[in-house]
């Protein structure tokens, strides 16, 4: 589905999400659901569930351009009283999910993890019969990495998808796009997650979540990688403006590594 939700479906979501002001485009049917079904583990991507994730405030300050302002005006919010983040930052790292045995639809678990262990994240509780499948945060060194040489392999796409969950610019102040990439391939698979912001004159960020499953394996690895530089530094490391404003890809690889980690999910 590539359809911008309608005004009825944005108000479901703004009052699920508990967020007045959505993105200016939403993509609310655009949803990737990944089902294993022998151990009954799911992984699930949505919209609605990515805005839940949203940070609730922002530190980040620009000189409000006119569009933004009339949007906060024509909604009765003031900067101060905005009660999220006006980049749309996100922490969703996709939901780790169980299907139920009398439902064709997933209902979001909660990671169950080793206490001496921060937990990844994941879904909300709920209950069910079977335990939630286990998510191991992994220190460097342990074994596990995403398949890079497969995933290079000239080998035939079974399939491949590119979907935008969510979209604004900011008021003319720069771009925050959350979409997801999916391919499939003889042996594997991969899914990336990305959530992109630029505010000009300011910074730009980049969260990278990564699944990569060796269909030979009963694991799934989930990498997550967060970005992020001020435009000034870019301009003294002389990364182009063609790159800051034209290339995600780029400029991507040119910010600064904040955070990284590497989790596993087991499918036995």
């Amino acid at each position: 589905m590539t359809h911008i939700s309608g005004s009825e479906e944005l108000k479901k979501i703004s009052d699920s999400v508990n967020i007045k002001a959505l993105p200016e485009m939403v993509f609310g049917q655009n949803k990737l659901q990944l089902d294993h079904t022998s151990s009954g583990v799911s992984i699930f991507f949505s919209a609605p569930s990515a805005l839940a994730k949203c940070e609730r405030k922002s530190t980040i300050k620009v000189r409000m351009a006119g569009k933004w302002v009339k949007k906060m005006e024509s909604l009765g919010l003031k900067d101060s009283a905005m009660p999220f983040d006006w980049t749309y930052s996100t922490t969703y790292k996709g939901d780790v999910c169980r299907i139920e045995s009398d439902k064709k639809q997933v209902s979001p678990i909660s990671i169950q993890t080793d206490p001496k262990v921060k937990n990844g994240g994941g879904g909300t509780a709920t209950g069910g019969s079977k335990q939630a499948p286990k998510e191991v945060e992994l220190k460097d060194g342990t074994g596990h990495k995403i398949d890079m040489e497969m995933l290079m392999r000239p080998d035939k796409m079974e399939w491949f998808k590119d979907m935008t969950l969510y979209e604004d610019e900011l008021g003319d102040n720069g771009l925050a796009k959350l979409d997801l990439k999916i391919r499939v391939m003889p042996k594997c698979f991969l899914v990336r997650m990305r959530f992109f912001l630029r505010v000009d004159g300011v910074l730009a960020r980049v969260r990278d979540t990564r699944y990569f499953h060796d269909f030979s394996k009963k694991i799934v690895l989930r990498e997550y990688e967060e970005r992020e530089s001020s435009i000034d530094d870019l301009k003294k490391r002389r990364v182009g403006k063609d790159i800051i404003f034209g290339n995600i890809e780029l400029l991507a690889r040119a910010l600064t590594l904040k955070d990284k980690s590497l989790v596993v999910i087991d499918l036995s």
